[in-house]
């Protein structure tokens, strides 16, 4: 399927950090909504903010973009410290292209890891990039997300990519 991550965990604390800085990831994207917090959330967590921390102790570059407005994302890329895009039309590869050359570095050693198969996973695949596909965190999305979830879900069930089997194909 085009859709197929290459990766499919529960929740961002099941990332095997120390095997993607294995396979020669410099940097990470990151979603926001679903993925790192709660998409109806306006504070960060301390699960989130381990997991960044983590992504820097590895020294692999975290960065987030997300399609919400840029004063949702900057709040979370500040408290964070790191990088951050909003408004990044996901799936279309425009960011990637920015970030890539601002860090000068080639599509094999970036990843993202996100929530949606037709917003996050799109993206890597236009972008011929890695991805990771967690479970939404909770299941309430913006209109836009309702819209995305319902072929995302006609796509699993033509595709038979059950929800919950987990897998790893890197």
């Amino acid at each position: 399927m085009i859709l197929r991550p290459n990766i499919y965990i529960k929740s961002i604390k099941d990332l095997d950090i120390i095997k993607i800085k294995n396979l020669g990831i410099k940097l990470l994207i990151i979603d926001i909504d679903n993925t790192l917090v709660p998409s109806d959330t306006k504070q960060i967590n301390d699960e989130a903010i381990k997991f960044v921390k983590q992504l820097k102790q590895y020294q692999i570059i975290p960065i987030i973009i997300s399609n919400n407005i840029n004063k949702r994302v900057s709040y979370f890329g500040k408290i964070l410290d790191i990088d951050y895009y909003a408004f990044s039309l996901k799936p279309l590869p425009f960011r990637f292209w920015q970030i890539k050359r601002k860090y000068h570095i080639n599509r094999h050693e970036v990843m993202i890891i996100g929530d949606q198969l037709m917003t996050d996973i799109l993206f890597a695949k236009s972008s011929r990039i890695k991805s990771i596909l967690v479970d939404p965190i909770i299941n309430k999305d913006n209109i836009f997300g309702k819209v995305t979830r319902t072929i995302e879900n006609f796509i699993r069930k033509i595709d038979k990519f059950e929800k919950g089997a987990y897998y790893d194909k890197m």
